[in-house]
């Protein structure tokens, strides 16, 4: 059965990363805010990766916000303009009439 929100929301990251500002390990902060350990590992690993971004480039230490923000999905499709869509008309009409040859 699968769960009502597939994704974890920003409260239960702050819950997360919370309990681990408070010396909790992973683990035990996961199982805390109910949360998967692998995500909560994916979570840990984020938003040191945005703390370690803004120390290489010498920014304020990210905000709570900002660590929790929900990461973009990855795979979105894209928006075609017209101009594409009639690119690609082209090259599958000419595409059909090569094959249509041999």
């Amino acid at each position: 059965m699968a769960s009502k929100h597939p994704y974890t929301d920003e409260a239960g990251k702050g819950a997360f990363l919370a309990l681990l500002e408070n010396g909790e390990s992973i683990p035990s902060a996961a199982k805390r805010a109910k949360i998967n350990i692998k995500t909560a590992r994916g979570i840990k690993k984020r938003a040191d990766k945005i703390t370690l971004y803004c120390d290489e480039y010498d920014l304020p230490p990210p905000s709570f916000h900002d660590r929790v923000a929900i990461a973009p999905k990855p795979g979105r499709p894209y928006v075609l303009s017209e101009l594409d869509i009639n690119t690609l008309d082209v090259a599958i009409i000419s595409d059909r009439y090569h094959r249509e040859i041999h």
